[in-house]
């Protein structure tokens, strides 16, 4: 097997608890593969243990590079087992002035390339058939190496085409590795939606909210909570947010609702909305109820049609997060 076809395995052997930056080692895994920080705990403590099967070794060395950037202890094992040693080309007790013998300091023939020479042929005019004795070993002196043949041709491949492959090998590698998280780790798709741990937030259920909250003639399948407390959404995120709710209209609810830090006692300020804020959505008066948590704004919740909490986004949504919420809603709307 070449070296451009042999496969690796990566392994992880240990993973500490916080990254060389100060960065949690958990936060910091879901950040850069867009996973939960729950996952990172899972491979703490299942370490050591095999993240990545036979794949090639510059996809191999990239994980390593990643994880090791995090703190982790990361090794590179070859996925095949390693080549048994040809046996000795030249039999032993070979003469000294055999016209075959090596010359000093040269390397033996392969034994491959070493043919026995065919037999010599019956004469027509032996009057007695030969009798079938046990023949003797060939010799060194009846074995003839071939030339050897020409130095293979190398494929010739572009830079442009060398980086394309490779980043089209990297991509596949993430994904396999998303693929991976969810099927063996058994994190499902809803909890993959968020960037916040539903343990990590004290709005599970009622919609997060105190009070009465959302009326039941508004409420819907899903039903997406926007909170914050002062100033106003950006223009990128209210349009993310209106866009999302005309294209499931009947299926999604979008609520604005005051934010408040857990332990206080007075709730958003006045006036809520604030003056000047034209979210697009409806927006739930203080005195019907906010939400109280310590993620921070504007906190995003998405919850079904009992109230209980289906996932979490603290500070907002990337884009990556944006486009699949919008693909599980749209999966959901079929």
């Amino acid at each position: 097997m070449s070296g451009e076809d042999e496969k690796f395995d990566v392994r992880v052997c240990s993973v500490p608890a916080r990254t060389p930056q100060g960065e949690q080692f958990s936060i910091a895994l879901a950040r850069i593969f867009g996973v939960e920080p729950s996952i990172g705990e899972q491979i703490a403590r299942q370490a050591p243990t095999f993240v990545k099967r036979r794949v090639p070794l510059e996809i191999a060395e990239h994980l390593r590079g990643v994880l090791g950037g995090l703190g982790a202890e990361v090794e590179i094992r070859s996925a095949v087992a390693p080549s048994v040693p040809p046996r000795s080309a030249w039999p032993p007790g070979l003469p000294s002035d055999s016209p075959h013998a090596p010359s000093p300091g040269s390397p033996s023939p392969p034994p491959e390339r070493m043919w026995p020479s065919p037999p010599p042929r019956p004469s027509a005019r032996a009057a007695k058939p030969q009798s079938l004795r046990p023949t003797a070993p060939p010799t060194a002196r009846s074995w003839t190496p071939l030339p050897p043949g020409p130095p293979p041709r190398g494929l010739q491949l572009s830079t442009g085409t060398v980086l394309l492959g490779a980043a089209l090998a990297i991509a596949l590698a993430f994904a396999g590795l998303t693929h991976w998280l969810r099927s063996v780790m058994g994190v499902g798709d809803a909890q993959m939606l968020g960037n916040t741990p539903n343990e990590q937030t004290a709005c599970g259920g009622h919609f997060g909210l105190t009070g009465p909250g959302i009326e039941a003639d508004r409420r819907a399948k899903q039903t997406l909570v926007v909170a914050w407390r002062t100033g106003c959404l950006s223009d990128d995120y209210r349009k993310f947010l209106q866009d999302l709710g005309d294209a499931h209209r009947g299926d999604l609810a979008i609520v604005g609702a005051g934010l408040a830090a857990p332990g206080l006692l007075e709730p958003p300020p006045e006036p809520w909305p604030p003056t000047g804020c034209e979210p697009g959505f409806q927006m739930l008066p203080v005195d019907r109820g906010y939400v109280s948590d310590a993620l921070s704004a504007p906190a995003t919740y998405l919850y079904d049609a009992d109230g209980d909490l289906v996932a979490a986004w603290a500070g907002g949504m990337s884009p990556p997060q944006r486009a699949r919420l919008t693909t599980w809603l749209d999966e959901r709307g079929k």
